[in-house]
């Protein structure tokens, strides 16, 4: 349900609420994107409400902008309301995605694990992408959200990929405006992310090959099915 604000002429500023299943679906990237492509100033960060936007530019456009959200939001996203107030015009020149306040207790939901996109399937299985057969591959478009939250808001900060500090080029995608992982929460690769490693029934290390590359891991796992050894998996969320 949309709220109307009270009626406006030439430059306005918004506020807009979203609450639903707004995040962990690529809800602030979107938002992003299309207040860039529209031309408009801002922000907007997840809270523990859901998703909050203030929007600025031509009331005409801020109305295409509500519009657009609705329209493009991903298949996994749910919009239960949107809620709209009028602000006073603020002197900025860009929109951001700022970091989420905490400490509020929480009434939103958080999108669930995905299975792995085409593009990002497309990747998996192409040798000459630098994630071929990486485990854990994922985008705006899927991979692990729910599982991998310690504590709302929907932020790297606050899920199990914390530890794991982006390389360069997983940076790079990050903040990339135009590209599949932008502002995706569980981006990483190879070299910066997370890996499978086979560990005994005490917790100790089993030694895979040579490097303990992950392609290691899972023959010495199928050698163990094979002779009818149990072996547990732990999946994309730990």
């Amino acid at each position: 349900m949309e709220r109307k604000p009270v009626e406006t002429t030439g430059q306005a500023r918004w506020g807009i609420r979203f609450t639903g299943v707004v995040q962990g679906v690529g809800f602030r990237p979107l938002v992003s994107v299309i207040a860039h492509e529209l031309g408009l100033t801002g922000f907007v960060y997840n809270d523990a409400a859901g998703v909050y936007v203030e929007v600025q530019g031509d009331e005409t456009l801020l109305r295409a902008f509500v519009e657009a959200v609705q329209a493009r939001k991903a298949p996994t996203a749910r919009i239960d309301d949107t809620v709209i107030t009028v602000h006073p015009v603020a002197d900025e020149t860009a929109f951001l995605i700022l970091p989420s306040p905490a400490g509020d207790t929480m009434s939103t939901f958080i999108g669930a694990d995905t299975a792995p996109c085409e593009a990002c399937l497309k990747e998996l299985t192409d040798p000459e992408d630098r994630r071929y057969g990486y485990s854990f591959i994922n985008c705006t478009h899927c991979g692990p959200r729910y599982t991998i939250i310690e504590k709302a808001p929907y932020d790297r900060q606050f899920t199990t990929m914390a530890p794991f500090t982006m390389c360069s080029f997983c940076q790079a995608e990050y903040d990339d405006l135009h590209g599949r992982r932008y502002h995706a929460e569980p981006t990483a690769c190879g070299v910066c992310g997370p890996r499978y490693s086979l560990l005994d029934a005490q917790g100790n290390a089993v030694e895979c090959g040579l490097d303990n590359a992950e392609e290691d891991v899972f023959a010495v796992v199928r050698n163990h099915i094979a002779n009818g050894d149990i072996v547990a998996v732990k999946g994309i969320g730990g």
